[in-house]
Order: structure tokens, then C-alpha cells, then sequence
């Protein structure tokens, strides 16, 4: 009876791990990278006083270490991924994957403010800002060296593994 009820509590767990939504957010102005897992944890790369931070919470479990500090690993040259003058496909196969995890993520929000520096190449770009984007989606180009993004996108466990494996 007690088993029961704990098997058929991990796999309720396991079910609403599958199902709870993960949230990445990037943000140029203020430069940050947020990625949260409803409920669970939340990572975030955050850029404050001339270094670059790494935050993790996991429940209530809180810890921020400083990134490009450290011991320095020795690198390693690396073999040619050819064999018998091939190239291996192991890597256009991982490539497809790859596309395929990509595309199953949504855009919740897009936000693109862009300014080549060209004055000419601004004013063939400047129709963008006048095209009928999705709700959420906006792409303005400018002519006052302003240049940020601001997206969002989430996705669900459940669909990055069969992005990934089927």
C-alpha cells in the first residue's frame, strides 16, 4: 500500500517535471541571461561591475560563483574528426538535432532594436519597421547607435526530448 503510494508519487513528480514549462529570457540592455524552470530552479548569467556572474537557486537553495575566474585548464589539441580522409557524419546528424530542439521552443516575446552604423544600409532596412508582426514581436531599426534585444521563449521538457530523440 505504502509502496503504491510512493510509486505513484514519483511518477506524478516525474509527470509535472515533463510538463512545467522552462523560460529563457535574454536581455542586451542590462546584460543578462535568465533561464527558469517553473517552480523549480532558476540560472541566470548577469554582468555587474565589469564582471560576469553565475546565480543559481534551486527551491531554496541559493549560490553565485564568478565566471572567468579560476585555475586555467591546459588545452589540449584535439584529433581531426576525419577517418580515411572522410569527414565522420556524426556531426550533420547532431546539427539536425540541434535545428530540430531550436524550433520547438516559442517566441513569447521579441523585441529587436538595430542600427548597422550605415546611414544607407539603415534606410533599406528601415520597411522592417512597418511590416505586421505577430503579437509579442516588434523589430524596429534606427538611426541613434541604439542597439539592444530583449526576447523571450519557453518551451517544455517534454518537447525538447522528442525534438531530440524522435
Amino acid at each position: 500500500m505504502i509502496a503504491g503510494a510512493i510509486l505513484t508519487g514519483l511518477v506524478l513528480f516525474f509527470c509535472w517535471l515533463l510538463l512545467s514549462p522552462v523560460f529563457v529570457e535574454i536581455d542586451t540592455r542590462v546584460p543578462e541571461l535568465r533561464v527558469r524552470y517553473k517552480g523549480i530552479c532558476t540560472m541566470a548569467v548577469l554582468h555587474k561591475e565589469g564582471r560576469f556572474l553565475l546565480q543559481l537557486r534551486i527551491i531554496s537553495f541559493r549560490k553565485s560563483w564568478v565566471l572567468g575566474e579560476g585555475r586555467k585548464k591546459q588545452v589540449q589539441q584535439k584529433y581531426s574528426h576525419k577517418v580515411n580522409g572522410k569527414r565522420r557524419k556524426g556531426n550533420v546528424v547532431k546539427l539536425v538535432k540541434l535545428v530540430r530542439l531550436v524550433r520547438s521552443f516559442r517566441v513569447d516575446k521579441l523585441e529587436l532594436v538595430l542600427d548597422t552604423g550605415d546611414p544607407v544600409s539603415n534606410a533599406r532596412l528601415y520597411p522592417l519597421n512597418f511590416l505586421p508582426y505577430p503579437s509579442g514581436i516588434c523589430i524596429r531599426i534606427n538611426f541613434e547607435e541604439n542597439n539592444h534585444m530583449v526576447a523571450s521563449v519557453s518551451n517544455r521538457p517534454w518537447r525538447m526530448l522528442a525534438a531530440w530523440w524522435l
